[in-house]
C-alpha cells in the first residue's frame, strides 16, 4: 500500500487551495474562483476536467472504475476526506509542466486531509506532474 496522505465559491476557502483571484491569459483578474462539488459516489469511468472541483465528503468508487485528471485540475479536500484507489481501480492523473494537477486541503495545514492512497496492487495507475499538499495523519505528533 502507497500512503501519500451543485457550485461553490472557493472564496469560502480563501487563500486556502484555490486562488482567490487568478488571472485571464490576457492577465486580468477574474474574480474568486469557482469549484464544482465532486460527486460523493462514482459508479462508472470519470474524468476530472481542468478546473476547480472541491471535494466535500470521501467518494465512493465502484469496483473496476477508472478515474482520469485532466491537465490543470484541482481538487480541494474538506478536512477529513480522502481519495482511495484500490487494485481493481484506476488512477490515471497526468498534468504537464504548464498544467499540473493538484491535490490540496481547504486549509493549509498539514493533515488537513487523509490523502491518497492505494491499496493492493493498482500496478495501473500513475501519476505524472501531481502536487499533493497539506494531506497525511498528524496522530503521532507530539504535542
Amino acid at each position: 500500500m502507497l500512503r501519500v496522505r451543485g457550485l461553490v465559491l472557493c472564496a469560502v476557502v480563501l487563500g486556502f487551495g484555490c486562488n482567490p483571484e487568478p488571472a485571464t491569459d490576457a492577465g486580468v483578474d477574474a474574480g474568486p474562483e469557482v469549484c464544482v462539488a465532486f460527486p460523493e459516489r462514482l459508479t462508472a469511468d470519470y474524468t476530472v476536467e481542468k478546473g476547480c472541483w472541491l471535494v466535500l465528503k470521501t467518494p465512493v468508487l465502484s469496483a473496476g472504475i477508472t478515474v482520469t485528471m485532466k491537465p490543470g485540475a484541482k481538487l480541494v479536500f474538506s478536512a477529513g476526506t480522502e481519495l482511495t484507489i484500490s487494485a481493481d481501480q484506476v488512477l490515471s492523473a497526468t498534468g504537464t509542466a504548464e498544467q499540473p494537477i493538484l491535490l490540496t486541503g481547504s486549509l493549509p495545514v498539514r493533515g488537513h486531509w487523509k490523502g491518497l492512497s492505494f491499496e493492493g496492487t493498482a500496478t495501473a495507475s500513475h501519476l505524472a506532474y501531481v502536487t499533493i499538499e497539506y494531506g497525511g495523519d498528524t496522530t503521532s505528533d507530539s504535542t
